[in-house]
């Protein structure tokens, strides 16, 4: 495996995992918010 395949290949994953996590950390504040009104 290349250096520049395995950037692109680990962009790639960076980018499908960050996004999941986000929404989930939204979800968590969204709630917590919820809670304290």
């Amino acid at each position: 495996m290349t250096t520049k395949s395995y950037v692109k290949h680990r962009k790639i994953v960076d980018g499908m995992l960050s996004l999941p996590i986000i929404e989930v950390y939204w979800i968590i504040q969204l709630k917590l918010t919820m809670r304290k009104l």
